[in-house]
Parts: structure tokens; sequence; C-alpha cells
């Protein structure tokens, strides 16, 4: 399932999401489907630390995410 995803004023884009609790295991889905078969995707986590993460792999940690959310105005 694709979710539509937006930051600031850039454009939404859709892609599959996967949350995990650690970056490194989307490794898993690596295994499985291989790393040129996966399609663009966002790994949603507590903790990054995938050590290569493929290019078309998107990463937001969520700590880094909320640092930078403070820097705004609610």
């Amino acid at each position: 399932m694709a979710t539509s995803i937006q930051f600031l004023r850039y454009p939404p884009y859709t892609v599959p999401v996967e949350i995990k609790k650690r970056s490194r295991d989307f490794e898993y889905q690596q295994r499985k489907y291989g790393k040129e078969e996966l399609s663009r995707s966002l790994v949603l986590c507590a903790f990054h630390d995938h050590e290569v993460m493929p290019k078309h792999i998107d990463v937001v940690e969520l700590d880094a995410l909320c640092e930078h959310a403070r820097h705004f105005d609610s």
C-alpha cells in the first residue's frame, strides 16, 4: 500500500512506507526481493543504522524529523 508524503512546499510523492524500529531491519525486504527489484520506498524508523541503503530507498529517522520540526512555528 502506498502513502502520499509531502515535506514543506515540495511536491507530494506516493511511495510504499515501511515502519521499522531500526532501518537495518529493512534488509529483510532486500533479501526477499533483491536490491534492484525493490521499487522506490520510504523507511520510517526510530534509529537509522543501515550501513548502505539503496539509493532509491528514502529514510526518515523520527528523532531527526522531530528535531527539524522544532525550528518551525506550530
